[in-house]
């Protein structure tokens, strides 16, 4: 890591025109180089050059710094950046579980509503114009929001698009090792067997993306109290089809970003069950 000293020349009109480059060859990370912002750490004897603001930002930066700070906490105890990853999941689930709790007791309310649902789908089968208005009027009425369980997965979005920034810009997950010879990199997939040609559109077998499928669907199927034979064909793609969709979506991308879902839909299911135990003791009571 250091800054070479480039000199090049140029000959206009008979005339030598020389300029200095001064190239950085390290990590692109602002820690490393604000310290080359210090006239006495920097080997051209410049101040205040600000060289960190030249690294590219996206608009979820407010979120990657904190993100950051508490994975390298986390490695400082431990260190092992899969295991960092796990707990910086568990954090953000703690931190958005009173949102979560909210959303599994619109679950909830919304399963009490299949009698009614099932009447008004037999009433009015042959009519589809019908059957959405009363359906929206049931809902109305009885103030469930139908979509409400698809919420916890589109608010850990901001968090994963986030964290997909910071495996790409982090280096210091680039050749990290979270399980020998299986997730030997995490800023890359965990590739296990190469076809050394396209199958479909992959050239490679994971693992990781169909554990994570299938731990997506078994948390949309434990959170929901709701009958499949009931669910409107936009309510069972949310429900069913995302898991599916997010499989293809997430199969190239990097194992620190699968090990993050796939957490988050282990986490997600024990706090499934402590609300159903939770919500269960108060209606004994």
């Amino acid at each position: 890591m250091e800054f070479l000293k480039a000199f090049i020349v140029n000959k206009v009109g008979g005339t030598n025109i020389s300029d200095t480059f001064y190239v950085y060859a390290g990590p692109r990370d602002n820690g490393y180089l604000d310290i080359f912002n210090k006239e006495s750490l920097n080997s051209f004897g410049l101040s205040n050059v600000e060289f960190g603001m030249s690294v590219e930002r996206s608009l979820l930066y407010f979120i990657q710094v904190p993100m950051q700070l508490i994975m390298q906490i986390f490695y400082d105890v431990i260190p092992n950046w899969g295991l960092s990853i796990m707990f910086l999941t568990i954090v953000v689930r703690i931190l958005i579980f009173p949102l979560t709790f909210k959303s599994f007791r619109a679950t909830a309310e919304l399963s009490k509503l299949q009698p009614k649902m099932k009447e008004i789908q037999v009433k009015f089968k042959n009519d589809p114009k019908k059957l959405n208005e009363e359906m929206g009027k049931l809902y109305r009425e009885e103030g469930v929001n139908p979509l409400g369980g698809c919420f916890p997965i589109l608010l850990q979005l901001p968090v994963f698009f986030a964290l997909y920034g910071l495996v790409n810009n982090f280096f210091l997950l680039r050749g990290a090792s979270f399980i020998p010879g299986w997730i030997d990199d995490l800023s890359i997939g965990d590739s296990i067997y190469y076809f050394g040609y396209k199958v479909f559109v992959w050239t490679d077998i994971r693992i990781l993306p169909f554990i994570m499928m299938i731990t997506q669907l078994l948390s949309t199927i434990i959170s929901s109290n709701i009958s499949f034979k009931n669910l409107g064909s936009q309510q069972k793609f949310l429900y069913f089809g995302m898991p599916i969709m997010f499989f293809f979506i997430l199969y190239d991308m990097p194992s620190g970003l699968l090990i993050y879902w796939i957490t988050t839909n282990i986490f997600t299911i024990l706090q499934q069950y402590y609300i159903k135990m939770n919500v269960s003791e108060r209606r004994n009571r």
